[in-house]
């Protein structure tokens, strides 16, 4: 019922020359979402850690939300906006593809870091074994004497279960491993903003405004406090 209200208020609002092209990216984010998230569902549930890989991670991340949470809306006001073909599809693709993904990293980190009374976000992600960045950074990691650990232990909702994991990221410097890939893809992300040509059909400014928002903690140097910290 909900979807189908979308595709009505889409319907009344949109004048027709601009319903084709967005109803089409609504189509294109609910798939991907869909799939995203049985991804997240099955490997959750299976609990096959050999499957824990960064490649499987990065699947979750981009059907899940990289596309329908970052790519989707730009889009969708780049239809708005007249500006939306081929050219700035593959430029939206291309670049923030890159910020969706982190995002989904920084929404593992968040789970599993931050306070709750202060994101409003209930950590769960190890008492449902999820596939996070966490998990798979971990297992890259791991002694095999901490997989053991590491098996015996995920997927627990029994408190005891979920601090030991906890205690083993600790061991580990998941933190300072993820401050430090942040800042790396950060790097990455505007090297390939840097390289746009000057005619570009998106302005590398317009690209800096959006990165720069979902890396609050690199563009104003906390993240390198954190990490010297």
């Amino acid at each position: 019922m909900l979807r189908s209200f979308i595709m009505q208020l889409l319907l009344i609002n949109l004048p027709s020359q601009l319903y084709s092209d967005v109803v089409q990216l609504f189509n294109e984010a609910f798939f991907t979402c869909n799939v995203g998230q049985y991804l997240d569902a099955i490997t959750s549930k299976h609990r096959n850690y050999d499957n824990f890989t960064m490649e499987y991670f990065n699947n979750i991340a981009l059907y899940k939300y990289a596309i329908c949470c970052i790519n989707f809306p730009i889009l969708s006001a780049l239809v708005l906006s007249n500006k939306y073909n081929e050219d700035t599809r593959k430029l939206v693709g291309n670049i923030l593809t890159d910020v969706g993904t982190w995002s989904q990293i920084n929404n593992d980190f968040i789970d599993y870091y931050d306070d709750d009374k202060r994101t409003g976000k209930t950590g769960s992600d190890i008492q449902a074994g999820k596939c996070t960045w966490l998990a798979v950074t971990a297992l890259q990691r791991c002694s095999p004497a901490q997989r053991e650990e590491f098996i015996a232990n995920y997927g627990s909702w029994e408190p005891e279960h979920v601090t030991r994991i906890r205690d083993l990221y600790q061991q580990l410097g998941i933190d300072l491993i993820y401050f430090r890939e942040e800042q790396a893809t950060y790097d990455r992300i505007v090297n390939k903003i840097e390289s746009l040509p000057a005619n570009a059909a998106l302005s590398a400014d317009f690209f800096k405004t959006v990165v720069n928002a979902y890396y609050p903690n690199v563009t104003c140097g906390e993240s390198f406090k954190l990490q010297k910290s």
